[in-house]
């Protein structure tokens, strides 16, 4: 089993205190545990013996140490506990975290765009409504006009007006 390593917070700022727990597995004898932070052996605060109901004991140590930035180097600080019994047992459990300034954050996601994109978009739209006008250079109003103030309206396959007024829909 590995040790259970446990810190008081999921992120840290420069100038705050950081507080690791770590907690061995049940054994007889009991483990060694050693906190280290970026590979550097960190003196513990407290150090404790626990029996468990099987009999066997399991070990606690507690640390705190004052973050500063040089403990990010390369952007993040490692916090790892090393329990050994011997040269039987050596197991770890390590913990990363990033400096705050490269650690993603909501707030600092975003979406490009605004009211100019929203304006773009409007420009396109009234661009693509008009595109027919344009390309055909028809006039649209003078052939529905024409249209509706005759009587009868016959369609004839041969004629580009009466095509066209069947797909505008007269």
């Amino acid at each position: 089993m590995l040790p259970v390593l446990v810190t008081d917070k999921d992120r840290y700022q420069p100038g705050e205190i950081l507080r690791a727990n770590c907690t061995s597995p049940p054994a007889r004898p009991a483990t060694n545990l050693t906190i280290f932070v970026n590979e550097e052996p960190i003196s513990a605060s407290e150090t404790s013996l626990h029996p468990s109901e099987s009999g066997l004991l399991y070990s606690k140590v507690n640390v705190g140490i004052k973050v500063t930035p040089e403990l990010f180097p390369g952007g993040r600080l490692r916090v790892a506990c090393y329990a050994t019994m011997y040269d039987v047992y050596n197991k770890s459990a390590k913990l990363d975290f990033l400096t705050p300034e490269t650690d993603p954050r909501p707030e600092r996601i975003t979406l490009g765009g605004g009211a100019s994109t929203c304006l773009m978009n409007w420009i396109l739209l009234l661009f693509l409504l008009f595109l027919p006008k344009i390309v055909m250079g028809v006039d649209y109003d003078g052939l529905l006009d024409e249209d509706l103030n005759s009587q009868y309206v016959y369609y004839d396959d041969e004629n580009p007006q009466s095509a066209f007024i069947s797909l505008m829909g007269g």
